[in-house]
């Protein structure tokens, strides 16, 4: 009776393991679960530094200035939409003086437990961006590995789309 009971056990708790190793196994594929939907329009990229000449005049070009370090034009930059299972992140950021200085993100918060956990994972991911000045740098928010791709993936664009 006992060598069948522990025979149950381990069998349960041999299944256990192996769902749960299966469960928080990324798969080989595990960044296809994110797209990017990139808008009609170039519009959605608005740098500060653009003045129009008066129509009839002749203007000279300034000199040219040196890029930042950083790479990034100063301004507004949106990143496309990145769509994941539960809905589509597309994060904003400002750049000034060639960094981050603001990010914004809009994120589905229609379901509950959605929301929940962006609304834990995105103040963090904002953090971790204003720091480290890069995408690749960012980690997975724990609990929230979706999240975390798919606004990792629209901040790429964005930043893609600052580069000088």
């Amino acid at each position: 009776m006992r060598r069948a009971a522990f025979a149950v056990l381990g069998t349960a708790i041999g299944t256990a393991l192996l769902i749960g190793a299966k469960l928080g196994t990324p798969t080989s594929g595990s960044d296809t679960q994110v797209a990017l939907e990139e808008p009609a329009d170039e519009t959605a990229a608005t740098p500060t530094a653009s003045a129009k000449a008066p129509a009839g005049k002749k203007t000279t070009a300034p000199p040219a200035k040196k890029p930042p370090a950083s790479g990034l034009r100063d301004g507004t930059f949106a990143g496309a939409g990145a769509r994941y299972d539960y809905g589509t992140i597309k994060v904003t950021i400002t750049v000034k003086g060639g960094k981050v200085s603001d990010v914004d993100a809009d994120y589905p918060d229609e379901d509950p437990t959605s929301a929940g956990i962006n609304e834990n994972a995105i103040p963090k991911l904002r953090q971790q961006v204003l720091a480290a000045q890069s995408a690749s740098k960012i980690t997975t928010v724990s609990g929230a590995s979706l999240t975390s791709a798919a606004y990792k993936a629209s901040l790429q664009s964005a930043l893609d789309k600052a580069k000088a």
